[in-house]
């Protein structure tokens, strides 16, 4: 399992094994496997503080489960970034829990591609995808990102409560809002404007 970069621990800092997911059943995955995170104490984080504010952002990851919350969540004291959030995406700058929807059939079980983009003070700056599909848009704040100066935790809220249940992967956080064509297509890992990239799964 490929964890570089990253710290993966329940609630009372205990090492987590996870269990390997099945491969999508669609066959339009970029990756084979995801981390399964159980819902209750389960979750991974970063190992450094991470600097996402700007003008600009790109959130994209597989997800397949039952319950999506705090699947990529930045948060500190100066504001949050959340993907992922009681079925929508939310931004401190850009309307607190007032997000905007991931998409109907995201819990149910099979592997789907969700991601949010978000470009200050533009018209429809802030969109979300499914599956390469456009879901939600809306004009967006001139507000810029705040600089949390923190972790990024996957499938929880500071690994003490807001955990998801399901499979993440291919976890890509970009410093541009990124086209819907851009979603659709192959991805390496190494494209201009990526700022993170965890695979949360095995090659």
């Amino acid at each position: 399992i490929a964890l570089a970069g990253l710290v993966a621990t329940d609630t009372e800092n205990n090492p987590l094994t996870y269990t390997i997911s099945s491969q999508p059943s669609n066959g339009s995955a970029t990756m084979r496997y995801g981390l399964n995170f159980n819902g209750t104490n389960s979750y991974t984080k970063t190992h450094n503080n991470v600097d996402l504010s700007g003008s600009a952002i790109t959130i994209e990851y597989w997800f397949k489960g039952s319950y999506m919350q705090s699947v990529v969540r930045h948060q500190s004291e100066a504001g949050y970034i959340v993907a992922g959030y009681h079925g929508a995406h939310i931004l401190s700058n850009d309307g607190l829990e007032n997000g905007i929807a991931v998409g109907a059939g995201v819990t149910d079980g099979k592997w789907h591609h969700v991601a949010m983009t978000w470009e200050q003070n533009t018209t429809n700056g802030f969109k979300s995808y499914l599956d390469g599909n456009l879901v939600e848009q809306r004009n967006s704040s001139n507000t810029p990102l705040p600089n949390m100066n923190d972790e990024i935790y996957f499938g929880s809220w500071v690994g003490t409560s807001d955990f998801a249940n399901g499979a993440i992967a291919e976890v890509r956080i970009w410093n541009y809002a990124r086209t819907q064509s851009e979603l659709q297509a192959h991805l390496s890992g190494s494209e201009a404007g990526l700022v993170g990239y965890w695979p949360l799964c095995s090659d």
